[in-house]
């Protein structure tokens, strides 16, 4: 079913330890869908119940994430150890595009008093991991927008920047056309304008983050690039009808 899961399984068996994953903008993702287990590894706290499922959640957030993101954004290495408050460790492999980090491999977790050995084999091997997997979902991705049409290419920058503040203007910039020229274009090749079509990508992608993610509402608005949670909960309201964290219940009762 998931196509990367023998990929994921492999490494795993091989280690001896379980891969888990940040994924700041679906990119193990096709047609909506995750090329992996998302519901298992796209969590800690699903991952390892009885270790970070118990840890106190905002402790998490601002270790996990936001301390370590600002880390990994200002050294930018292949490769880095990470660890908590509880002497749990991970080796963590980042993937950057357009000079930002998309996405962190996680390979533990480690016990350093009896597991050196494992933390340094994980270590070298991580990396070329998370290069040969993101090579396969580009492939993936490349034959989905296949072409070299206006509209392939609206639609390709659309996806590659939705969780960031652009404008019609970048769009035109990227284009090497004018911003009047671009506007019409969008319209007739899209049936829509560019702004519609950055809020149906964001609203995909927090559907997704609700349905396949723990991230609290607050933090899929920023991975979606809204300019706030308010912001955020008014756009996909009057997109889906109902408020995200109304969406992300449904799919809860309705088994997701």
């Amino acid at each position: 079913m998931y196509i990367l899961e023998p990929y994921f399984k492999a490494f795993e068996e091989s280690t001896g330890c379980r891969i888990t994953l940040h994924d700041y903008v679906n990119f193990l993702f096709s047609e909506g869908r995750p090329l992996f287990d998302g519901f298992l590894r796209c969590s800690h706290r699903r991952a390892f119940p009885e270790k970070c499922g118990k840890e106190f959640r905002p402790y998490c957030i601002r270790h996990c994430m936001d301390e370590f993101n600002e880390r990994i954004a200002k050294n930018r290495r292949d490769c880095c150890f990470k660890h908590c408050r509880k002497n749990y460790w991970e080796v963590a492999a980042p993937v950057y595009r357009n000079g930002s980090c998309i996405l962190v491999f996680f390979a533990g977790l480690f016990d350093p008093r009896t597991e050196r050995e494992k933390m340094r084999r994980a270590s070298l091997l991580l990396p070329f991991f998370a290069s040969g997997v993101c090579g396969i979902a580009e492939s993936i991705h490349e034959k989905e927008t296949f072409g070299n049409s206006l509209e392939k290419k609206i639609a390709s920058y659309v996806k590659e920047n939705f969780n960031r503040p652009v404008s019609t203007r970048d769009l035109a910039f990227h284009l090497s056309l004018s911003v009047t020229r671009v506007c019409h274009l969008v319209k007739v090749s899209c049936g829509k304008t560019f702004f519609e079509m950055l809020t149906e990508e964001r609203i995909r992608h927090a559907k997704l983050f609700l349905k396949q993610s723990d991230f609290r509402i607050k933090e899929i608005s920023v991975l979606c690039g809204f300019q706030n949670s308010e912001h955020f909960n008014r756009v996909f309201r009057a997109a889906t009808g109902m408020t995200p964290g109304g969406f992300r219940q449904s799919e809860e009762t309705d088994g997701g």
